[in-house]
């Protein structure tokens, strides 16, 4: 009754998907570059999934992220082109890079752009992939504190995998063995060199794969919990938590962490790839217009202490696209501000403006020089 409870009310957090033979117009995609994987979301602009991607990064990113780009496009419909792509996660400039994207996005405000998608207001995000975790408090629509794994990745998905091989399985039939466990072994939070000893001994003294599995399943909550988030009272995580990262594939981790937890909590179907899925939604310059280019440039004053942002945009529609451009300026300036912030807090943005326009019923029209003449 309760296994069957668990599997009912995870089934019903499921992202809304069409066939991407329907794809018409705009599509939009994102690049989730991890330590050990690679995720991709495609998505029009209802926020329909219409194709999604996720494996091994295989050390290689660049070529797995041509595999996938050569199999998206060998999908999407002529009717259809990809508007505008973003990258992030830990490979998020290589790509970016590599395959010309303009955009790129944090990696915590991506999985809380995604986790506020599916659970509004959430109070709580926790993010477990291959090498890293992250644990994000949320407040008043807001991040409030983010917690990282500080050292070695014990805990993390990479950890589980490590033993599944080494067992002779792979992680998902090693995660089903948890499932029927009766006697999880208790085998701590420690680092993998002490936890292999302490599998060793477990199966010397009987244990099945099936108690190590979710032996190992709590390990990595109790790490997450008590080392990462150093959490005393549940009630400190609030009452709307989303969970997050391919870690969290694993049906026993996920129920170990509701079980230690007392939260039910919320697993959205594509859980792996929830960078992705709203990276492209993200950045305000994502807009229906179809934008050809988008540049940001920056023009270092030392004598004064200042940074000037200069923001062109061009479409090809007949329209104008100045107020993409000033968001452009007021995003870029943001965001130097709350990666400054801790050196100053009294800098100030003004005088953002429109400095010139072109083509269109108005013309040619120069206001002002960027350098403000």
């Amino acid at each position: 009754e309760e296994r069957k409870e668990f599997f009912d009310r995870h089934g019903k957090d499921v992202a809304r998907r069409k066939d991407i033979s329907t794809a018409n117009g705009p599509v939009f995609l994102g690049l989730d570059i991890g330590s050990t994987t690679i995720k991709a979301a495609l998505i029009n602009e209802d926020g329909d999934i219409l194709y999604d991607y996720y494996g091994k990064n295989e050390g290689s990113p660049i070529t797995c992220g041509i595999k996938i780009l050569r199999e998206l496009y060998s999908k999407l419909p002529k009717s259809a082109y990809i508007a505008n792509a973003c990258t992030t996660g830990y490979g998020e400039l290589l790509l970016k890079t590599a395959f010309r994207i303009e955009e790129g996005e944090i990696e915590t405000i991506a999985h809380y752009k995604a986790a506020n998608y599916f659970s509004p207001g959430v109070d709580f995000i926790i993010d477990i992939g291959g090498q890293d975790m992250k644990c994000m408090k949320i407040r008043n629509g807001v991040i409030d504190s983010i917690m990282l794994n500080e050292a070695c990745s014990s805990g993390c998905g990479s950890f589980i995998q490590t033993f599944a091989e080494s067992l002779g399985l792979d992680t998902i039939s090693f995660s089903q063995e948890a499932l029927v466990a009766d006697n999880p072994v208790d085998l701590g939070t420690r680092c993998t060199v002490f936890m292999n000893s302490r599998v060793k001994q477990a199966q010397k003294e009987g244990a099945t794969v099936g108690d190590i599995s979710a032996g190992l399943s709590y390990s990595v909550v109790r790490n997450a919990l008590y080392k990462v988030i150093k959490l005393r009272d549940p009630e400190q995580m609030g009452t709307n938590i989303v969970v997050q990262g391919g870690t969290f594939n694993n049906n026993a981790i996920l129920r170990c962490f509701e079980l230690l937890t007392g939260k039910n909590v919320v697993r959205p179907d594509i859980a792996g790839i929830m960078g992705a899925k709203k990276t492209s939604e993200l950045i305000p310059l994502c807009h229906i217009l179809n934008l050809t280019s988008v540049t940001v440039d920056f023009i270092m004053q030392e004598e004064s202490s200042s940074i000037t942002a200069v923001c062109e945009t061009k479409t090809t529609g007949k329209t104008g696209v100045e107020m993409e451009a000033l968001t452009g300026v007021q995003i870029s300036l943001l965001t130097i501000y709350d990666m400054c912030k801790s050196v100053d807090k009294t800098m100030e943005i003004y005088e953002v403006c429109l400095c010139s326009k072109s083509g269109g019923k108005s013309g040619d029209v120069v206001y002002r020089t960027a350098d403000g003449e």
